[in-house]
This record gives structure tokens, C-alpha cells and sequence, in this order.
């Protein structure tokens, strides 16, 4: 069998704790070794971590550029900091979510292919659980290394990927001014 080919960032980083953790406030912080410097990085970033988990974007923090709690990913190049870190945290985002549900599948005694998930918290059948990422993250070791094995989610599925969304690295003020001077273009 041959082992996946994983994206450089993901070898030269190769704990899923690096990338995702689960917070307290019931949101999950996705990390990058990248930076913004006008791209709109992390926010694409933030949109294909919601997708892959299936959260609502204001539930998905980013820490970006911070090497001592997240990946240390070089620099910050144009279009490869989505194939690269996008590629990756799609990887570990896919990873972690089965890991998840296979942890809810344990505590329910159901299938994993019982369970959705919706906003982070497990469905199975269709009807609500009391089973969410954050009941059962204690039970993941986020230690290991992320194997690819899992695939990421089709794009027919993505509701954020793709799509506009306001830019978490400008002020609301700023948006107004660029949304106002395309439309004046």
C-alpha cells in the first residue's frame, strides 16, 4: 500500500496540535505558519477549516505566523500559501473530524457513518446529540502525526470555499471603503 503524499508544510510539521485546537468558548483555533500581507490568506484559510469541520465561520479562529504554538511554515508566497497550508489544514481538518466522529460513534454505540455534523456537534440519524467536538476532543491524541489518510470533503460540499466572505484581516471601515470603490470602478 503506499503511504499518502502529504504537502511539504504538513512533513515539517507533523502534529495535528500544531494546526487545530479545541477552545473552551466551543470554537476551534486553526493555525498558520502564514501571514497576511493582503492576499486574503486567512480568511481562505478560515473558510476551508469551517468547511472541512462543518462550523460556522465565526465559530473558526486563525492564529497566523505564530511558530511557538503553531506550524512553522517558511515564508508567505503568493498562491502557495493555499495550496500549502490550505492543503494542509484541509488534510488535518478532514483527519480530526473522523477522529471526532469515530469518538462520538464509541460514545453512542452507533456507526460513524450514523453521524453528521452540523455547527460541531454530532448528529446521528439526523437528530441531535449530546455529543459535540468539544465532549469528546479530550479523548483525541492531537500528538500524532497526521497520516492523509482521510479524505477531504468534495467540493460540491463546501459552502464556504469559494465564496465571498468579509476579510478578517480588515476593519469593517476598510471593507466599506474597497466594497465602495469597486463598485465606483
Amino acid at each position: 500500500m503506499n503511504t499518502p503524499s502529504l504537502p511539504t508544510s504538513l512533513v515539517d510539521n507533523p502534529r495535528l496540535d500544531r494546526w487545530i485546537k479545541f477552545l473552551p468558548d466551543r470554537r476551534v483555533r486553526v493555525a498558520t505558519g502564514k501571514v497576511e500581507i493582503g492576499q486574503g490568506v486567512v480568511t481562505a484559510l478560515r473558510q476551508i477549516a469551517a468547511d472541512e469541520l462543518d462550523m460556522p465561520l465565526e465559530r473558526v479562529a486563525v492564529l497566523s505566523g505564530d511558530t511557538t504554538d503553531g506550524p512553522d511554515e517558511m515564508y508567505t508566497t503568493s498562491s502557495l500559501s493555499i495550496s500549502m497550508s490550505g492543503g494542509s489544514l484541509r488534510l488535518v481538518c478532514a483527519e480530526v473530524r473522523a477522529m471526532a466522529i469515530e469518538r462520538a460513534a464509541l460514545r453512542l454505540n452507533c456507526s460513524p457513518q450514523d453521524l453528521t455534523v452540523n455547527d460541531g456537534r454530532f448528529h446521528q440519524n439526523g437528530k441531535p446529540t449530546e455529543q459535540d467536538y468539544w465532549t469528546v476532543a479530550g479523548e483525541i491524541d492531537l500528538t500524532q502525526k497526521p497520516t492523509g489518510s482521510i479524505a477531504p470533503k468534495p467540493a460540491a460540499s463546501y459552502r464556504f470555499v469559494g465564496q465571498s466572505e468579509p476579510r478578517i484581516d480588515l476593519p469593517a471601515a476598510d471593507r466599506l471603503i474597497l466594497a465602495t470603490a469597486k463598485a465606483t470602478q
